[in-house]
């Protein structure tokens, strides 16, 4: 709001800070609602490392047995899917990172639309 507060008249400024504090929404303030989202993608990261963990694991637990025709094939794809999870949530840190420096001024907003 900062960026445009000369352009804005004391009844609209007002009026945003009210909305941006729930003031007369039946819902959540805006600030709970973005707080809710964070902590919706922290779940789903914690969900996707927690999956990671696991084809680790498996990864590991193969390596140990013997070796045979499938092998190589099924350490392949369990690899290859542990690589696209830690990809998954890379993608999600840097958006949660970018998401949270532009809400704090620290970011351009033109850097954030080209990132998302």
């Amino acid at each position: 709001m900062a960026m445009f507060e000369e352009h804005l008249s004391a009844e609209s400024i007002e009026a945003l800070n009210g909305f941006a504090r729930g003031v007369g929404l039946r819902d959540s303030p805006m600030h709970v609602r973005v707080l809710d989202a964070f902590l919706a993608v922290r779940e789903q990261r914690e969900s996707l490392r927690k999956n990671i963990r696991e084809l680790k694991r498996m990864i590991d637990d193969l390596a140990e047995k013997p070796k045979d025709s499938s092998f190589e094939e099924e350490l392949r794809e369990l690899n290859a899917e542990r690589n696209a999870l830690l990809e998954v949530v890379q993608g999600i840190n840097n958006k949660t990172f970018l998401i949270s420096s532009l809400m704090k001024g620290c970011c351009p907003t033109t850097l954030f639309l080209n990132q998302a």
